[in-house]
């Protein structure tokens, strides 16, 4: 059974449209999480605008739901408008727990084809430290990058993550979520890396997985 890892972000005010399409396909570990967008505050002031409030969904399905909510995610929930969201679908390499795998087979069809192996997008993960989303979000977009989507959270496991990746999680963290073309990644994460990395006071670290199936991007499609 092929799985994938569905990633919705939708304005809050369109927020509960899509969780109903999400409930009404029946999609087993349904997150739904709040984060803003990464607009700059500047930007934002010098347009008289208010920042920008997301919820995020993560779920779990399988090779045809996947194609269904997304489907339902353009035609219902609009999603393609500009402004008012994106989905993205990445693969599951594995399952752990051998219950975890037989809930989601008695819930998910067995069918569907193998996803790709040649990725055209990616997904680009930055953990860094809370207050310096602006810095990161212009290393990026210096590089190629688009918008993202922020999230806020609090690190765990601190012993472990500051002996390998030379920071600490026990603190307040930003997320920060940018899906770009697959031959930008490189080029944005080591700009990242080189601008806001741990040697800067955001102590940037970022990492990547590919990209299976994209929904709202239409601008991004025509070029990143």
């Amino acid at each position: 059974m092929v799985l994938y890892m569905t990633i919705g972000v939708i304005s809050r005010l369109h927020a509960d449209k899509l969780e109903a399409i999400h409930e009404s396909l029946k999609l087993p570990f349904l997150l739904r999480i709040q984060g803003h967008g990464s607009v700059s505050s500047d930007y934002l002031s010098l347009r008289n605008m208010d920042p920008t409030e997301k919820s995020i969904f993560i779920a779990i399905s399988d090779t045809a739901k996947c194609r269904e909510l997304m489907r339902r995610a353009r035609d219902e929930a609009y999603i393609d408008i500009p402004g008012r969201g994106v989905m993205m679908a990445v693969p599951v390499k594995s399952v752990g727990g051998r219950k975890t795998l037989e809930y989601l087979q008695s819930n998910l069809s067995p069918e569907g084809a193998a996803p790709k192996m040649q990725f055209e997008y990616e997904l680009i993960y930055v953990i860094l430290n809370h207050g310096y989303v602006d810095e990161v979000m212009d290393a990026a977009r210096d590089a190629g990058a688009g918008g993202g989507t922020v999230l806020h959270a609090k690190g765990s496991g601190s012993k472990y993550a500051s002996q390998f990746l030379g920071m600490s999680l026990s603190d307040d963290k930003d997320l920060i979520l940018i899906v770009v073309k697959a031959e930008k990644k490189a080029g944005i994460m080591q700009r990242i890396a080189e601008e806001t990395g741990i040697t800067h006071p955001a102590g940037a670290i970022c990492f990547s997985v590919p990209v299976s199936g994209l929904a709202g991007f239409r601008n991004m499609q025509a070029d990143v």
